[in-house]
């Protein structure tokens, strides 16, 4: 195995403990003791591949918010008329959540504890990510596919109601990601449907 693969994996491993650590015990609770110790690596290389604690937790909520991006774009992207693609959004979004559960927490509950830097960066992601929702949205209205409504409004609801599934989402429970998705979809669809 080549140096370089070898590095690639071990910091995936402190990233991956890290993660796994600040969804149990959350942020300020672990240590980069703990972190070293669930990685099976030193605090010397912790500081390698991370300079800070906050750097882990940067990394963290970064990386989610741009794999849902990256499942985002070629929707907005796409021929799809609007409300086949925030139908798309919509079950993506909750589909990657629920299956990466411990990282849209991470994401949700602890940037807080991101630097002013940190969360500013952050923050201008996220508000990327939001305003893909926004333009579908808007197109649908144009396109008299949805009620008229306030995009900005409507966006933030829908990511709020997406955002809420990780407070109760339990893996293995009576319904699968994608029929959560798709009852959730149910429900936003209704009420933006013309009338």
């Amino acid at each position: 195995m080549s140096y370089r693969i070898a590095s690639i994996r071990q910091r995936e491993k402190i990233y991956l403990a890290a993660a796994r650590l600040f969804s149990q015990k959350g942020y300020m609770a672990t240590s980069l003791e703990n972190i070293a110790k669930v990685s099976k690596c030193n605090k010397a290389s912790i500081h390698y591949y991370f300079r800070t604690k906050s750097a882990l937790l940067y990394e963290i909520a970064t990386r989610s918010i741009q794999e849902v991006m990256g499942l985002a774009s070629p929707v907005l992207d796409s021929d799809l008329p609007p409300v086949k693609k925030l139908k798309a959004l919509v079950i993506n979004h909750l589909e990657w959540e629920m299956t990466n559960a411990g990282f849209a927490g991470i994401r949700d509950t602890e940037r807080k504890n991101l630097t002013p830097k940190q969360l500013r960066a952050y923050l201008k992601m996220r508000d990327e990510y939001e305003q893909i929702f926004r333009k579908v949205i808007e197109a649908g209205i144009v396109e008299k596919e949805f009620q008229t409504v306030d995009p900005n409004l409507i966006s933030m609801f829908i990511l709020g109601l997406m955002g809420s599934v990780m407070r109760w989402y339990k893996p293995g429970g009576k319904l699968t990601p994608n029929e959560i998705a798709l009852k959730a979809w149910d429900l936003i669809s209704q009420g933006l449907a013309k009338r």
